[in-house]
């Protein structure tokens, strides 16, 4: 399929539209089955980062456009010399260009209760921040940001 795909968005981008649709529907149901599954288990925050990096691409859907995963457990602010008030995000997402997403997530327990477990996802990723940053150019291209 992969060799076809520009020969399926000349001819077939309705279909191919709708391929793209089923897949994120049958990606997220089954990531919902999983965190149902979790949510019945008393689980360290460590478990939930590596649920949400093995579901990456749900991660992803949560934005109007495309992004990438950058980084995980990335330090967004450094410590002092005493080692203490290192900010650390969970995950560091990229657009085309210099815009960047700050993920953070936090167990469910931490938050409100759900009503459900689609709730339940968006109240256990804490926050979201887009920040346009200003990335020097060479700065940007090294780390993918622009071509």
């Amino acid at each position: 399929m992969r060799e076809n795909a520009a020969l399926i968005v000349k001819d077939a981008p309705d279909a191919l539209m709708e391929l793209h649709a089923e897949i994120e529907r049958v990606t997220l149901a089954s990531m919902i089955e999983g965190y149902e599954r979790m949510l019945a288990q008393a689980l360290l925050e460590g478990r939930w980062q590596r649920f949400f990096e093995e579901s990456i691409f749900n991660l992803t859907t949560l934005f109007a456009r495309p992004v990438r995963l950058l980084h995980t457990q990335f330090h967004a602010k450094g410590s002092n010399l005493a080692g203490s008030g290192a900010q650390v995000g969970d995950f560091l997402l990229g657009e085309l260009g210099q815009s960047l997403a700050i993920v953070e997530i936090k167990k469910p327990a931490t938050v409100q209760a759900p009503s459900s477990a689609e709730q339940s996802i968006r109240s256990s990723i804490n926050r979201v921040l887009f920040k346009q940053l200003v990335v020097p150019p060479d700065t940007a291209r090294a780390s993918g940001l622009m071509s």
